[in-house]
């Protein structure tokens, strides 16, 4: 190996032919297709492919979480920390928790939080469900709370 071949050991699975109707994997996701690091994009990290002028990986959404804020959901830290114990047996109090673990890891988790369903709390009068949040960072977070 040499040159191109050593800062991208994944070239040769990444030049294989899709076959035909298949997309491929820089082309796919959400958001327009193919995004160019070239174009100024602050989710895009890492070197730039000089010929496909993508960069090595990108970010997506940084800013927002399940349709909220990453501040409105660190202002209300104690109720994540409540959730993550109760629905995924994640004690961020015991030490070390997070040493092993990746931002993407607990990003993860808190998306699952945010997007649980809602249960049905009792019936209005004309028969419609009253709907509430799972996850006491949600109910908080709820546009009704």
């Amino acid at each position: 190996m040499g040159g191109d071949e050593d800062r991208h050991p994944d070239r040769h699975v990444l030049d294989r032919p899709q076959p035909r109707g298949c997309r491929g994997v820089l082309g796919g996701g959400h958001g327009g297709g193919p995004k160019s690091a070239e174009q100024g994009d602050p989710s895009a990290f890492g070197e730039v492919d000089p010929e496909t002028g993508l960069a090595r990986w990108y970010d997506e959404d940084q800013q927002e979480v399940a349709g909220y804020d990453w501040q409105d959901i660190f202002g209300h830290w104690p109720l994540v920390e409540s959730d993550l114990h109760e629905f995924y047996g994640v004690d961020l109090g015991a030490p070390g928790i997070l040493d092993n673990r990746s931002w993407h890891w607990l990003r993860t988790r808190i998306e699952g939080l945010l997007s649980r369903p809602p249960m049905v709390a009792g019936h209005k009068q004309d028969g419609s469900p009253v709907l509430i949040q799972t996850t006491r960072i949600a109910l908080q977070l709820s546009p009704s709370a």
